[in-house]
């Protein structure tokens, strides 16, 4: 209910102080099937070295096993093809990565999860001293 207001008054705002409004630029909507490696390439310098672990996330079957996490692969995989195939080269800035970032980080949480779970990670974290909380009682 309160989403409508704010995007009347977001749009009447731009237009009042620039005199139009335009959403979608014609050029934003051109695509190809040759998809630019940009995102890829420079994922280190867009989300830093935690995206390292969202290819880890993918390989651990837990991943799966909750239809939550569904959505946030959906969203990262669509995003990542849907902003690699648009032809525009200026569209191609680590700005347009804010949009599937959530997504990233939900993954790399995922991937750390998984990861802490591994029975013979916590027996070697146990034999330095450190405790997971489930095993706390």
């Amino acid at each position: 209910m309160t989403s409508p207001p704010i995007i009347i008054g977001t749009i009447l705002l731009v237009y009042l102080k620039v005199g139009y409004f335009v959403g979608a630029q014609p050029t934003d909507t051109h695509f190809t099937l040759l998809l630019s490696p940009y995102y890829l390439q420079n994922s280190i310098n867009i989300w830093g070295l935690s995206f390292i672990l969202v290819p880890v996330a993918f390989l651990f079957r837990r991943t799966y096993s909750d239809k939550y996490n569904y959505t946030f692969i959906a969203w990262f995989i669509v995003s990542l093809l849907f902003w690699s195939a648009n032809s525009d080269p200026i569209l191609r800035q680590p700005r347009y990565a804010v949009q599937f970032t959530a997504a990233v980080y939900f993954l790399v949480i995922l991937a750390i999860e998984n990861i802490s779970k591994i029975n013979i990670l916590k027996k070697s974290f146990n034999r330095i001293g450190i405790v997971f909380s489930d095993e706390v009682k």
